[in-house]
């Protein structure tokens, strides 16, 4: 999503060389926010909507966590993404989440259905955010050699807010350890679809667990197991993945891409940001964040989108966008 404007072409040119693998990114943009933008932004996200395959919705009574998920809405591309709190003040999400024009395209949604969220004005829009710089390396590549490399994506952002968290929510636990001794079953969570199939059922915030099936994919990857009928897909993009322990969850990983999965129903494997690998790059990325100043809102910032359209959001579907050799 980090690729400069003015360059459609390069989306009709890969499209037949990418074949296996798609973002779980952001579920699908309403007609309006997608025509308004086919002319001069390409956003990789856009047609790759995301919902927890063969879940269930994440009971904010049971499952701790909850208070730490939030729905990320990306005005530029009219898409939906899944983020987690890390502190008072940051989300952390995928890099291909992030709006190209300004972070402050993005709009933060709270609750279990973003419809329910929108309505009730249950959300605040983000006053930065910054992708790390590896991901725009990896499209750099993939729009110089037309192939996407397989590992190593950077796939990971920071968004800043300004605005105090509503009542109860409250930074998630991370595990900041190597997760090679890890290979056991995960939590996922996101607002992606529910039917990799039929491209239905997003908006609502699900979970499900599976397996992680090599925990040193890359150096900052993991890959999971979803051939038994359950994981992440479009519009759990930037959403958590979690260990259980005794005393609660922690968060490992950020919902990136599939993987291997030549039908694009999110049935096979999942690839996952380790948060591990970029603890160093958080630090950095929250000082930078503290330190700099954004200029005076201008055209680059959109509008917030109307009740309507976030329900065309949730209700829309697209084919998915392939993304691999």
């Amino acid at each position: 999503m980090k690729l400069s404007s003015g360059k459609i072409t390069y989306k009709l040119g890969l499209t037949l060389v990418w074949g296996f693998s798609l973002f779980l990114g952001a579920c699908t943009p309403s007609d309006k926010a997608a025509q308004s933008l086919h002319t001069n932004i390409l956003d990789l996200t856009k047609e790759t909507p995301f919902y927890i395959i063969n879940g269930e919705p994440v009971n904010p009574q049971k499952d701790s966590f909850f208070y730490s998920i939030v729905a990320l809405y990306n005005a530029e591309s009219g898409g939906i993404c899944t983020g987690s709190i890390i502190s008072p003040r940051h989300i952390v999400t995928a890099a291909h989440c992030m709006p190209e024009r300004d972070p402050r395209n993005i709009m933060i949604l709270f609750g279990a259905d973003i419809e329910k969220a929108a309505q009730s004005k249950h959300f605040i829009r983000a006053a930065d955010g910054l992708a790390h710089p590896n991901f725009a390396k990896t499209m750099a590549i993939a729009e110089k050699q037309n192939i996407i490399p397989d590992y190593n994506w950077g796939d990971i952002a920071i968004v800043k807010i300004d605005q105090d968290l509503p009542p109860h929510y409250r930074p998630t636990d991370i595990l900041n350890v190597d997760l090679a001794p890890y290979r056991q079953d995960s939590i996922l969570s996101g607002y992606g679809v529910s039917d990799g199939v039929r491209d239905k059922g997003s908006g609502i915030l699900r979970k499900t667990s599976v397996f992680i099936e090599n925990p040193v994919y890359s150096e900052t990857e993991s890959s999971v197991d979803q051939t038994k009928g359950t994981g992440a897909c479009r519009g759990d993009s930037g959403g958590p993945a979690y260990l259980k322990f005794e005393n609660g969850y922690s968060l490992w990983g950020i919902t990136s891409r599939g993987h291997n999965d030549p039908k694009f129903d999110c049935s096979q494997y999942a690839i996952y940001t380790k948060i591990a690998a970029y603890e160093h790059w958080i630090i950095e990325a929250r000082l930078i964040l503290a330190q700099r100043t954004l200029p005076a809102p201008s055209s680059t910032i959109i509008a917030l989108p109307t009740d309507e359209e976030i329900r065309l959001i949730n209700n829309s579907s697209m084919a998915p966008f392939s993304l691999s050799k």
